[in-house]
């Protein structure tokens, strides 16, 4: 019975052990949020723009890469995307369901199906409604 003990104290420390080694690698490697993207609606739930800081290259898993400082991001047909900021450089890197990407420049009017803020960042239900002619 003694020995059985012992057991169930080695288990209980190695247990402990591990969890806080995979924390710290979990720490260590994971993206870190620093923010998403401020998300702008009017009165009719038509999303005014959707933009956040990006001072290096926004890069797709498809490869594409959108040279910019500013970002508007959403899917067509609501299909989803999510992006986050991943570190001190402010570099955004861009997951998709699917290769359906377009970038609205700001003012273009899509409208919000759904919007939901999970960990790794921001799902943003939409579909494109009409793309305001900007005349700078």
């Amino acid at each position: 019975m003694n020995q059985n003990n012992n057991y169930i104290k080695i288990f209980f420390v190695l247990s402990i052990i591990g969890l806080i080694l995979v924390l710290f690698v979990y720490l260590t490697f994971a993206p870190k949020k620093i923010a998403v993207a401020d998300i702008s609606v009017d009165m009719l739930n038509y999303v005014v723009a959707v933009e956040g800081v990006a001072t290096k290259i926004v890069k797709s898993k498809f490869n594409r890469e959108f040279h910019d400082n500013t970002f508007c991001l959403c899917m067509r047909n609501e299909t989803r995307a999510h992006f986050t900021l991943t570190d001190e450089n402010s570099e955004i890197v861009v997951y998709l369901r699917n290769s359906d990407l377009y970038v609205p420049s700001s003012g273009e009017k899509v409208n919000v199906v759904g919007i939901v803020n999970y960990w790794y960042g921001v799902v943003l239900f939409a579909e494109r409604v009409e793309k305001v002619k900007n005349n700078a």
